[in-house]
């Protein structure tokens, strides 16, 4: 019994040994693993705000890009009305510019209908368009 008695108590032993070796290995990865996450969770937040100021940015060069384009199609529409009318037409296409700044839509059918009661505008402005 004697050379069973020194195995029993050296198993227990054994077993405190492995847990603080377990307890060694484990606890500093559980710290640096807490560290990645709030060295990412960092790293996300700016990456997340970076793509924000980008996909606003694109948004508002493609707004102003779109008003561009509406700004010159509608100066080529006055430009046409007033060919097409003789200049008649040009005072009212002059002060409906000014309504372009605000962004109003109604500019558009206003100068279709200011063509159209020049007389003939619709059928001048298609020939001016195949023309170029």
């Amino acid at each position: 019994m004697s050379a069973s008695a020194p195995n029993h108590a050296r198993i227990p032993i054994l077993y405190v040994i492995l847990g603080v070796l377990l307890v060694i290995s484990i606890v500093p990865m559980y710290f640096y693993s807490a560290q990645v996450e709030a060295i990412n969770g960092d790293r996300l937040k700016t990456n997340e705000m970076l793509l924000q100021n980008t996909v606003t940015r694109s948004l508002a060069d493609d707004l102003a890009q779109q008003e561009r384009s509406l700004h010159m199609m509608l100066a080529n529409l006055s430009s046409a009305i007033q060919v097409a009318s003789g200049g008649e037409a040009g005072e009212l296409l002059h002060e409906q510019a000014a309504i372009t700044a605000s962004g109003k839509r109604e500019l558009a059918n206003q100068l279709l209908v200011a063509g159209a009661l020049a007389g003939g505008a619709f059928d001048a402005a298609k020939k001016l368009a195949v023309s170029h």
